[in-house]
Formats: C-alpha cells, structure tokens, sequence
C-alpha cells in the first residue's frame, strides 16, 4: 500500500457502509461491513480484523477515511469475530481459536469474492492475519504494521505496544507498554518459537480438513 495523507476533514466526513451477514463453513452467522470507496481508483482492497473483545466498529473512522479519500480511495471491509459484535456466539467454546477465527475471515472473503487484500489486524486480529499470511498466503497483498521492523525468531509479548518506527534485532523478547527489548534469546528458544507457530499453521489445516469432511 502506498502511504496517503488523510486530513481532519476527512476524519469527520460520515461514509455510508454496507452490511454483510453471511454463514460460515460450520453454519455460524457472522457480520461484516463493507465502506465501498467513493470513486473506483483501483487500489488494494483493506480488511480489518478487530481484537479479543473487541468488533468492527474500532475501525470505522479509519474505515471512513480510507473509502472516502480525494485521490485514493479503497474499499474496506470489516468483520465482527464470531461471539463478538453482532456476529452469532459459538456454543462450542473450543471454536473461539485463532485457526477457526482465519478460517472465518477466509469465509468472509470468499462471500465479498476478495483476494490480494491488505488485512489491519489490531491485537489477536494481527494474530489472525500471520497465520493467514503463512496457512494461506494467496489470499493476502499486504499485512499492515506501524513502520516497526522486527528481526528474524524475535518474540513480542502480549499487550506490548510496538511503538512507530521501533527496530527489533534478530532474537530479542520485546515486553512492555510502551515495548522495550528486555533480553537476547537463545537458539533453542528461538527453534521453540519456530515449533509453536508451525504448531498454528497445523491447526489451521486440521480444522479446514475436519470441517471439510463435516460440510
């Protein structure tokens, strides 16, 4: 995505959207919303994916300004995790899982017939993007970040607050509001890391296979 100026004005145009429920592969009914950009210029289409306890409306004003924009404007899509928001609760508390919840947003593109997306995933909707990223990296153009650069075997820690323009070397444990490096990782903490997320990529297929077989 090329970077673009948004100006006060645009922050406080209102932008209608539109309401998308749709079914998902095991028959839940989940909610989304598509801000339809003002003029048709071409650009990358912008999937947002919302936090733990959070849901799409986090993202309206950014929603706004992006489809409205005078020289740039997109579409974006946003999308109520299920149990939260206005999507349907999974009686099944197993299912609230960041495979299932890829696999949801995989559901969801698939339904407004997208591709080569570029997802904001704010918290555990930035943990849904990675793994899409690895499990399923056709359907993603672009993963957003906030101009960080995080070396290779590095681990964040939960509700650490990666500041803009933060660089991260190779294998370091970052931690901390704002994130602070707080110490060098072994190797073999490093290969760990590599097992768990091998781990969630796993997952995600296993859980596509099953609900396959189950459809």
């Amino acid at each position: 995505m090329q970077a673009m100026e948004i100006s006060k004005t645009d922050l406080l145009t209102p932008h209608p959207f539109e309401e998308i429920r749709f079914t998902t592969r095991d028959g839940l009914r989940l909610y989304g919303r598509r801000y339809r950009a003002s003029l048709e210029a071409g650009r990358r289409p912008v999937l947002c994916l919302a936090g733990l306890t959070r849901n799409s409306r986090d993202f309206r004003v950014m929603a706004e300004a992006l489809a409205s924009h005078p020289h740039n404007p997109r579409d974006v899509y946003t999308l109520d995790a299920r149990g939260r928001g206005m999507s349907e609760y999974d009686t099944d508390w197993r299912n609230y899982a960041v495979p299932v919840e890829m696999l949801d947003a995989i559901d969801f593109m698939t339904r407004c017939e997208l591709s080569d997306v570029a997802v904001v995933g704010t918290s555990r909707g930035g943990l849904v993007a990675m793994v899409m990223a690895a499990a399923q990296p056709s359907t993603i153009g672009a993963v957003v970040l906030n101009g960080a650069k995080i070396g290779k075997g590095c681990l964040i820690g939960a509700n650490a607050l990666v500041t803009e323009g933060m660089e991260v070397p190779d294998g370091s444990m970052v931690l901390g509001s704002p994130a602070k490096i707080r110490k060098q990782l072994t190797a073999e903490q490093q290969l760990g890391l590599m097992h768990n997320a091998d781990h969630y990529i796993g997952n995600a297929a296993r859980f596509c296979s099953d609900l396959q077989e189950q459809a």
